[in-house]
């Protein structure tokens, strides 16, 4: 269900795709922008801009998922840990992580990526860029991605952070 952002802004919406396909929803990087969702936030805001957490958390909840969000400010990175080993172990749930790629020695803007795995004996987690024409699948420390959704996001003033997404008990 992978699939790579077809913008530079559109990791968000790329990472949606590829979470709400996993579930079983046939959306593209265009179809994704259903009534409901364009309501949100209009294709052509996220094409110029990219988005945020909670935007990308309304983006789902428009295409019908239900959506657990976590600010890095008001949890710990136990806390996170624990969400990811909970959200890898349950079916059909999904991790997105929304974090400022320079605090990973990456370039100097906010990202959003679905987290695919862990490794408990390393600590480190395994983020599938949906930049995928810069940047590979990456191993990436359980405390580094923390500190580096601890950030501030410039657009609204609030700590980036995570999203457990899982289907709505209302879709059939």
């Amino acid at each position: 269900s992978y699939e790579s952002q077809k913008l530079t802004s559109f990791c968000g919406v790329a990472t949606s795709v590829t979470v709400l396909n996993a579930l079983g929803h046939q959306v593209t990087q265009t179809s994704l922008f259903n009534d409901d969702a364009s309501a949100v936030s209009p294709i052509w805001e996220i094409a110029l801009g990219g988005m945020t957490l909670d935007t990308l958390e309304a983006l789902l909840e428009a295409n019908g998922v239900q959506v657990a969000k976590r600010r890095a400010d008001s949890a710990c990175v136990s806390g996170f840990r624990n969400s990811i080993i909970r959200n890898l172990m349950t079916d059909r749930d999904y991790l997105v992580v929304n974090y400022q790629r320079e605090k990973l020695g990456q370039g100097a803007v906010g990202h959003i990526s679905p987290i695919a795995a862990y490794n408990e004996a390393s600590d480190k987690v395994l983020i599938m860029d949906t930049a995928a024409y810069k940047y590979p699948p990456t191993w990436v420390q359980i405390d580094a991605l923390y500190k580096a959704m601890s950030t501030i996001d410039p657009e609204n003033g609030l700590s980036r952070g995570w999203l457990e997404v899982r289907e709505s008990p209302k879709r059939p």
